[in-house]
C-alpha cells in the first residue's frame, strides 16, 4: 500500500514517532510509548483520543458524519479523510494533535 499523504505531515508533529502499529498497520504515530493513529486504507485515519476527550467531545463527534465511535467506552474513533480534500486533512491534523496532547506526559 502506499504511504498516506497525511504520513509525513503527522510524523513531523514534536514528540510523535513514527513506527509499525501494534494493530498490524504498516504506519502508525506513537506518543510517550503509546500508539495514538494509524490509517485503516486510504481513508480512514483511527485516532485514539483517550476516553476523557472522547466523553468531552462526544456530541461534536456525534455530529460530524466522518466519525464513527466504536461501542462502549472506547478511546478510539475513526475519522474519514477523503483524498485531496484540504479541509479533511486539516481537520485531520487538529484530532490528530489532540491525541496526542492527550498521551503527552504531565
Amino acid at each position: 500500500m502506499p504511504r498516506h499523504p497525511l504520513a509525513d505531515v503527522l510524523a513531523a508533529e514534536p514528540g510523535v514517532i513514527e513506527r509499525r502499529s501494534q494493530f498490524g498497520h504498516p504506519v502508525a504515530f506513537w506518543v510517550h510509548g503509546r500508539e495514538v493513529a494509524h490509517f485503516e486504507g486510504d481513508d480512514v485515519l483511527e485516532l485514539r483520543l483517550t476516553r476523557p476527550v472522547v466523553r468531552a467531545e462526544r456530541a461534536a463527534l456525534r455530529g460530524d458524519p466522518r466519525f464513527t465511535l466504536r461501542p462502549s467506552a472506547s478511546d478510539w474513533v475513526e475519522l474519514r479523510v477523503a483524498p485531496g480534500d484540504q479541509a479533511d486533512a486539516a481537520d485531520a491534523l487538529a484530532w490528530f494533535r489532540r491525541a496526542v496532547a492527550a498521551h503527552r506526559p504531565t
